[in-house]
């Protein structure tokens, strides 16, 4: 398999979503679900992506006003590195875990 194609594949591009769940402790209280991308934001199809989910995320709370749960994207790049990505998606966890100790 030719590794610059493996590169160019959903690894590189759209790593990994990771929903990080906060629960929030009162009704009228709205809460965060984090989630995180890593994305390699140098190419078009990264940016066309990104700008696709957080277009997505603002419809949806149009047309939902009501939801009090909400996502916050946390965005790493991947600097077109499988090796990078794994490290984004790794850094994205490990803060997540620090925040819980």
């Amino acid at each position: 398999m030719n590794p610059k194609k493996n590169n160019n594949t959903f690894l590189s591009y759209f790593v990994c979503l990771f929903l990080l769940l906060e629960v929030g402790l009162g009704q009228n209280q709205i809460s965060e679900i984090k989630v995180g991308v890593v994305l390699d934001l140098n190419t078009t199809f990264s940016k066309i992506c990104l700008t696709s989910i957080n277009l997505a995320l603002s419809d949806f709370y149009k047309d939902h006003p009501n939801y009090r749960t909400r996502l916050a994207l946390h965005v790493r790049d991947s600097m077109k590195d499988t090796v990078q990505a794994s490290a984004a998606g790794l850094l994205l966890l490990c803060l997540l875990l620090l925040r819980y100790l």
